[in-house]
């Protein structure tokens, strides 16, 4: 009971055409799983959610465009442009709280060398022996 060339080759293409459809199925539930959940809808998230490869959702043109029409629709909006007076406000807001920062620097190096003056001030006027280890 051999088949003949003729045969198989249908037996090949139905096999085939078995799993293109199966494989649009899966892709086409993937779809519809990753809009109903509300997540972006691109091209790599579809062939993960369906386990279906890129090249076949490319190839695929009822696929691919509907992918891309939701990829397109999900897109976030651009950021808005900042005006170049806002730059100039930025710049000088942060240079004024630099300048700030730099003084309260040289106030606290001021502050510690004069705790450091009153630190050895009090060692010279002290009584008690430093400590000195047991030997």
């Amino acid at each position: 009971m051999t088949l003949d060339a003729e045969q198989r080759s249908q037996l090949l293409r139905r096999s085939a055409e078995a799993r293109t459809a199966a494989a649009f199925e899966k892709a086409s539930k993937a779809i519809a799983a990753l809009n109903k959940r509300g997540e972006a809808v691109n091209f790599r998230k579809v062939a993960r959610e369906g386990n279906v490869s890129l090249d076949f959702l490319y190839r695929n043109t009822e696929l691919r465009e509907t992918i891309t029409r939701l990829r397109t629709r999900n897109q976030p909006a651009p950021a808005t442009p900042v005006s170049p007076d806002t730059h100039s406000t930025i710049v000088l807001s942060l240079t004024r709280q630099l300048g700030e920062a730099k003084a309260e620097i040289t106030r606290l190096h001021a502050a510690l060398a004069a705790a450091h003056g009153e630190n050895l001030a009090l060692r010279r006027t002290t009584t008690t022996p430093r400590y000195e280890p047991a030997t």
